[in-house]
């Protein structure tokens, strides 16, 4: 998928499942582990199945997420750990303050386009550059996932707040109770990354 292009960039969605354990003096421990992120509740709600034990409880956020279209297949990139998923990889407005806080240079490396390789895109959230400006301080929460066809839901998402869902026990013979709740992650940062690839001449900011 590497070279292939970019025919396309949608505002889609991905499930992100997290386990919680009460730890010491009545402290919330939440794991993240391989297999996170799934193209469907229903998966993310099977996975917290398979690794239900005593006091878990597990969260699923319906997290926005940067869809690309290829040649090949999709990809889709997000974010954990923040209430505004790609909100640092943001545009050229705010690269006073980014200069500021890295403190070294810049190199350019093509925006936001169709026809970008996967490669070149890929690269573009490791990298300072022109238009876009990573700014993570660890990369460990950046998530990448890959796939195939309708694998990955593409939707209109709002810029308001989305849905979660919180498990709880129902007894050990039955599968686990879930209870859906407002979340605090925002899409606006993902749609203006979309109207920004489809709109070179915009220079708004990611609310």
């Amino acid at each position: 998928m590497a070279q292939s292009l970019i025919n396309d960039f949608q505002a889609g969605k991905l499930f992100f499942l997290s386990r919680c354990r009460n730890a010491w003096y009545s402290t919330w421990v939440t794991h993240y582990f391989a297999g996170c992120m799934h193209t469907t509740l229903q998966s993310a709600k099977e996975e917290a199945e398979q690794l239900r034990g005593p006091g878990s409880v597990f969260i699923i956020h319906k997290i926005p997420s940067l869809i690309v279209r290829t040649e090949v297949g999709l990809l889709a990139v997000t974010e954990i750990n923040t209430q505004r998923p790609l909100y640092e990889y943001a545009p050229i407005g705010r690269l006073k303050e980014r200069r500021k806080k890295m403190g070294y240079g810049i190199r350019p490396i093509p925006r936001l386009e169709m026809g970008l390789s996967v490669f070149k895109f890929f690269r573009s959230f490791y990298e300072y550059h022109g238009d876009y400006v990573p700014l993570w301080s660890s990369y460990k929460d950046l998530i990448f996932v890959t796939g195939k066809g309708a694998a990955i839901s593409v939707d209109e998402l709002p810029s308001t707040r989305l849905k979660a869902w919180r498990s709880h026990a129902q007894g050990a013979e039955y599968l686990l109770g879930w209870d859906g709740f407002l979340s605090e992650l925002k899409s606006a940062s993902v749609i203006e990354l979309i109207h920004q690839a489809h709109d070179p001449t915009r220079r708004s900011r990611p609310a």
